[in-house]
């Protein structure tokens, strides 16, 4: 019997990683058996196999796997090695004239010989940078006095947020 589907349970599995996109093609897989959202924790570096499918109706142009934010092409099945803590994604992307179709599976995490993912100071410039011009953008767009004050803390709570993990405090 599989499970009930409830608004809480949606959410819950959300929460913990289990979420994809598209605008078109279908992507399911598994890393070793377990779904986007896991935390792979090992002593050793591992290697993990990709299983799955991707369903299109549209022809498909290609599959990658993004790990650490690096890029390369595969074929499912596929294997990842795993020699530090970081983060791996699954994308697939078809061929459709004048527009951009893909799916993406929601990451799967690693943490290698007790260690945590560290933090990426480049992908949080990245992330500061963005949200500064969109930042930018939507107070020249937005003119209610309340849309801009929730703009703004939401705004510092995120940028507090990159700020720390763009500048780590050093251990003492």
């Amino acid at each position: 019997g599989g499970q009930l589907l409830t608004w809480d349970s949606w959410w819950e599995h959300l929460a913990a990683g289990g979420g994809f996109v598209t605008n078109g093609p279908l992507l399911r897989l598994t890393a070793a058996g377990k779904h986007p959202g896991h935390v792979c924790k090992s002593a050793v570096p591992v290697t993990l196999t990709l299983t799955g499918k991707l369903d299109s109706n549209c022809p498909i142009d290609r599959i990658e796997l993004v790990q650490d934010g690096r890029v390369r092409p595969i074929e499912i099945p596929a294997t990842v090695t795993i020699d530090r803590g970081g983060w791996f994604l699954v994308r697939g992307i078809v061929k459709v004239p004048h527009t951009c179709r893909f799916a993406s599976t929601a990451p799967w995490y690693a943490e290698i010989g007790g260690e945590p993912m560290p933090p990426a100071s480049g992908d949080a410039q990245f992330f500061l940078g963005w949200m500064a011009q969109r930042q930018a953008t939507l107070r020249e767009i937005l003119t209610e006095p309340e849309q801009r004050q929730a703009l703004e803390d939401t705004y510092t709570q995120a940028l507090d947020y990159w700020r720390a993990l763009a500048s780590p405090v050093p251990d003492p």
